[in-house]
Parts: structure tokens; sequence; C-alpha cells
């Protein structure tokens, strides 16, 4: 376990660089040069790959296409009857009364 009471680490540093902030001598232009050093660097992550590029456009489109799906989905059920006229004809002609009911219509 971790002794609480010790520092660690980036933190502890930033910490004892703030504190002696006042002691340390800097040249004028520092901020220039570091700067200039950071974009010497260059971008860190050149090794990206496409599904990186698209991965921004992805989470931004997810909710609308599961709305389309949703809406397709929708559309379908409404457009194909699940129950088909066979089985609404079938549940009338098993009752022998409505049986004799739809040949007397279909008679007529």
């Amino acid at each position: 376990m971790k002794d609480r009471n010790k520092p660690y680490g980036l933190q502890h540093a930033f910490k004892e660089a703030y504190h002696q902030r006042d002691a340390a001598h800097v040249e004028p232009g520092w901020e220039r040069q570091v700067m200039r050093q950071v974009r010497e660097l260059g971008p860190l992550n050149q090794g990206r790959g496409w599904i990186d590029l698209i991965e921004g456009c992805f989470w931004k489109l997810a909710p609308v296409a599961c709305i389309l799906i949703l809406v397709l989905s929708v559309a379908l059920i409404l457009q194909f009857d699940f129950i088909s006229e066979a089985e609404i004809a079938k549940t009338f002609l098993e009752d022998s009364v409505d049986y004799s009911f739809l040949q007397m219509l279909g008679k007529s």
C-alpha cells in the first residue's frame, strides 16, 4: 500500500516547481522557444487508420440510424399484414353459424 504522506510523480514535480517559481531564472522569449519546440514535435498520431477517421462521424450518426431503423420497421409492419386474410377467413369458417352467413353473402 502506498504511503499517503510521501509525494509521488508528476503532481509532486509540478508542486515543487510552483513553490520555487520565484527563485527560477528564465530568459526573455522562453515562451516562444517552448512553442517552437512543440511545433517541431508535429502530430502525435500519424499512423491513424481509416477507422479512427470515421469514428467521430459514427457516434454522431448512430442515433439517426436507430431512428431510421425504427421508422422503417413501423412502415414495414403497416405495409405488410402479419395476420393474413387466410387466417381471418379460417377464424370465421371454424364457426358453422358464421360459415352459413358467409355462404349467403357469397351467393348473393
